[in-house]
C-alpha cells in the first residue's frame, strides 16, 4: 500500500482493496477512487494496526497487521451503512481527500 506522512497507509476502493487483501493475503496496493478513503495506522500503545474512515464518523477498526485492520474497517463500514440506512440516517458521500492529494 501507497504510506504517506507519518506512515499513514493511503488505501481507495475499500471493497477492491478488500478483495485483494483476502485474495493474497497481503496488504492491497490500492484500487479504483470510488469509494471511501481509509487511513492505517500502527498504535504502539495498541500493539497494532488501526484504520478508521474519515467521512463516515466513529467507522475505525483495529488489526494486528494493516491486512487485519483494512478487512476489519470493511466489516465496520458495512455494519455502519446498515445502522445509517436503518436509522433514515443519510450516508454521506466520500469527500475526504489527505492533503497529499490535494496537491494534484
Amino acid at each position: 500500500m501507497p504510506k504517506g506522512p507519518g506512515g499513514v497507509i493511503f488505501c481507495t476502493g475499500i471493497a477492491e482493496a478488500a478483495a485483494e487483501t483476502r485474495r493474497t493475503g497481503r496488504p492491497a496496493t490500492g484500487g479504483a477512487v470510488s469509494d471511501y478513503h481509509i487511513n492505517i495506522l500502527y498504535s504502539e500503545e495498541d500493539g497494532g494496526h488501526i484504520a478508521d474512515i474519515p467521512d463516515l464518523e466513529a467507522c475505525s477498526a483495529f488489526g494486528a497487521t494493516a491486512a487485519e485492520a483494512l478487512a476489519e474497517v470493511a466489516k465496520a463500514r458495512e455494519a455502519w451503512m446498515q445502522a445509517a440506512r436503518k436509522a433514515g440516517k443519510p450516508i454521506p458521500p466520500s469527500r475526504y481527500r489527505p492533503v497529499i492529494h490535494q496537491a494534484r
